[in-house]
């Protein structure tokens, strides 16, 4: 314990040295191209990362040519984690604003389960790529993390920090020791450091999960641990997701002491858990862009509140980005053309005869049907699959009909347009909150979004319809029923 103890004194210095995050209005460029390349139609390249306006990864695409050939640019506003070609190559690195990666892989070598071997990197830090691909291939990949091991045989908050912080410094030790075999960069070795922090930080946010659950008590001690973790790390100016997930763990935590506490300001709760000024104008940040992922836009009283809680000039342009977005879809209604919007249809004492009612509208099609809301985050995320299905069933007698939960006027049109869900076979019901409630209780399946098929004469088959995200699923299901 003493070990330990002492391990954590010498993390907690930490509060004396802290840089935040300074985010830029800049991008990184990945270019390349893959060896043994056997083209699809349709491929591409795809880059994930991090959105600091919406705490949550988003994934940027650029086609890959014939030759293999590819090249994407996307926003990146300070050195953080990237994930390169996520179900092709696998590959976890780290970019810098304003970089060009230049990327050369062998596609036949990322068949197998050995470390690739002639995966290179081009450009201004090259050198740190190639480090960090290294070392995660030869330590990280084939290690493990006893972290999570830990936290299913742990019940003690303060004892799963200790052994959190000696997991910790045996892993920086084990960094030094390939550094030096390996002849590392010297800020490669910062930015793994870092990232090793970030990850054990993460770990110790989400071990908060077991202990709300059980009868131990979360510890002032336990969540300055926390703390003292990120700012050592933030001395490297280096900033992955993990450093996100964890202010975002806090939220879900404040939710627990809100409950406590009998308060619905989860919000306020979340700020005062936070220790500086630029975690409290990224955490309104993303409570803003949560209203703005439902496709609420913000009035202009709304965006000037925004403003006089953020400074930061990247958080302030992505809301402002986004929010002008929303405004011109909320404008175009030209992007409704053919697609038949329904807010009313008669009062019906049952579940079963209002759905039947919708039903008898398309007698003679078959009815994919969606349950769905502007809110809804899986909803939307298989929403981006809907254009490609809708292509594959072109021609068929089958029409898509929506049906949206507690989603306001305006935000459920500018849904429809921003999410391309629209065509002369798309219908969309906004029902009363009291008739979309008595479907719901009747037909829904383990939450939203759920898919239903009607057949031909109207008759109710399935709420466990296949998801657009597996197209030959559904087709394979509507063939049955044409």
């Amino acid at each position: 314990m003493l070990k330990s103890l002492s391990t954590l004194a010498l993390i907690l210095y930490a509060f004396s040295s802290f840089a935040q995050p300074q985010l830029k209005i800049d991008s990184v460029t990945v270019t390349g191209q893959y060896d043994h390349y056997d083209h699809q139609t349709g491929d591409q390249f795809n880059v994930t990362v991090y959105d600091w306006a919406g705490s949550h990864q988003k994934k940027y695409s650029a086609p890959i040519d014939p030759s293999g050939k590819f090249t994407i640019k996307f926003p990146f506003p300070v050195a953080g984690d990237i994930y390169l070609d996520w179900g092709r190559i696998y590959e976890a690195n780290v970019a810098f604003p304003g970089e060009t990666i230049r990327l050369y892989a062998d596609l036949a070598e990322y068949k197998g389960t050995k470390a690739p071997v002639s995966t290179r990197f081009e450009g201004a830090n090259a050198n740190v790529h190639t480090d960090y691909m290294r070392y995660y291939y030869d330590v990280m990949r084939t290690a493990g993390d006893s972290l999570y091991s830990l936290r299913n045989r742990l019940s003690s908050g303060l004892e799963y920090r200790d052994s959190a912080v000696t997991v910790l410094q045996r892993k920086l030790r084990k960094l030094d020791d390939y550094a030096r075999k390996q002849n590392l960069d010297k800020r490669s070795v910062q930015i793994i450091q870092a990232y090793l922090r970030f990850s054990t930080a993460g770990a110790m946010t989400q071990f908060i999960y077991k202990l709300t659950g059980s009868s131990s008590e979360i510890s002032p001690a336990y969540l300055s641990s926390i703390d003292s973790i990120h700012m050592m790390a933030q001395s490297a100016e280096f900033f992955p997701g993990d450093y996100m997930m964890a202010l975002r763990d806090k939220k879900n935590y404040a939710y627990t002491l809100a409950n406590k506490a009998k308060t619905k300001e989860i919000d306020s709760v979340w700020y005062s858990l936070l220790k500086n000024d630029f975690e409290k104008e990224l955490a309104y940040t993303w409570t803003t862009n949560q209203h703005l992922a439902a496709s609420n836009s913000l009035g202009n009283n709304e965006l000037q509140a925004f403003e006089d809680k953020v400074k930061d000039p990247y958080l302030r342009s992505e809301i402002n980005a986004r929010n002008n977005e929303l405004l011109k879809l909320a404008q175009n209604d030209a992007l409704l053309k053919n697609t038949r919007l329904i807010t009313t249809i008669p009062e019906l004492a049952t579940a079963e005869e209002l759905m039947a009612h919708i039903a008898s509208q398309f007698k003679g099609k078959v009815v994919y049907m969606d349950i769905w809301g502007t809110w809804c985050a899986p909803c939307r995320d298989q929403m981006q699959y809907s254009p490609a299905l809708k292509q594959r069933l072109k021609g068929k007698d089958v029409v898509f009909v929506y049906l949206a939960n507690n989603s306001p006027e305006t935000a459920w049109k500018t849904a429809i347009k921003q999410l391309m869900i629209t065509g002369d076979n798309v219908v969309h019901y906004n029902l009363p909150k009291a008739q979309q409630s008595m479907i719901e209780k009747k037909y829904l399946y383990r939450g939203f979004p759920t898919y239903i098929l009607i057949d031909k004469e109207g008759k109710f088959i399935t709420n466990q319809a296949p998801r657009p995200s597996d197209p030959d699923a559904v087709e394979k299901a509507v063939a049955g029923l044409l």
